[in-house]
């Protein structure tokens, strides 16, 4: 179950995942992990996600690594039942208000408690796919996952659009994070997007987080979320384990 087997335009793919530590800035505990497709080719090379990810989608083959992740991160719940997980869900996918179903079903097999899993909108969707999403978004609410978007920043979605889609949290784009200890201009950036988007009473997660200059101008924000090497690297299904005790 921790692993499997991707066939992908006759190249066959070994597919695991590893999970990315986020972390309370007021205490530096690890609230949840986010969930990172991995992968290597029948050589044992590891191949870049994003390129996989991207091709297929582009075939529409992208719901066989989300079915994998998914029941993956069930796997783990089931082991440890307070761990809390995120997951990229492709935008590909959101238009089929059928998932959050499906999902629902094999949290109700397993045992696992829908409010332990986050689905991460992707950075590529846009304004009108998550308006023709709202069926998605509104039914996996109702069934207790959360929702956040993730990459904010860097993609296709205002800060005037948010309150429109009842998000439980919001990843603010590494590229907006990254220097803003040493860059007036990013540190000014950050400044207008925190200020518009902490008012929403949402969970807020800075991504990208590398620097001490950075993790320090952050500090006075208390209690938003840090996912970035500063604290942890991805850890492997063995070190999540070790970690967590289970």
């Amino acid at each position: 179950m921790e692993s499997s087997v991707f066939n992908f335009n006759n190249t066959k793919f070994h597919m695991t995942a590893e999970f990315q530590p986020i972390v309370n800035l007021r205490d530096q505990k690890i609230v949840r992990y986010e969930a990172l497709a991995r992968f290597k080719n029948e050589e044992g090379i590891t191949v870049s996600t994003q390129k996989v990810i991207d091709s297929a989608e582009r075939q529409g083959s992208v719901a066989v690594i989300t079915d994998f992740i998914f029941k993956l991160i069930c796997h783990l719940i089931v082991k440890k039942t307070d761990l809390k997980v995120a997951f990229n869900f492709s935008h590909c996918l959101l238009s089929d208000p059928a998932y959050p179903e499906k999902f629902y079903h094999q949290c109700l097999q397993q045992g696992v408690n829908p409010r332990n899993i986050e689905i991460e909108i992707s950075e590529k969707v846009t304004k009108e796919q998550l308006i023709h999403g709202q069926a998605f978004l509104k039914k996996a609410k109702e069934y207790g996952f959360s929702i956040s978007l993730d990459d904010f920043g860097a993609g296709n979605i205002e800060i005037d659009s948010l309150a429109l889609f009842n998000f439980d949290t919001i990843k603010i784009d590494r590229s907006i994070v990254d220097g803003i200890g040493h860059d007036q201009a990013k540190r000014n950036a950050l400044q207008k997007i925190l200020q518009n988007i902490l008012h929403l009473n949402l969970h807020v997660i800075c991504e990208g987080v590398e620097k001490k200059a950075d993790l320090n101008l952050l500090k006075k924000y208390k209690d938003i979320g840090i996912q970035g090497y500063i604290f942890y690297y991805p850890l492997t299904i063995r070190q999540l384990k070790l970690l967590e005790d289970f």
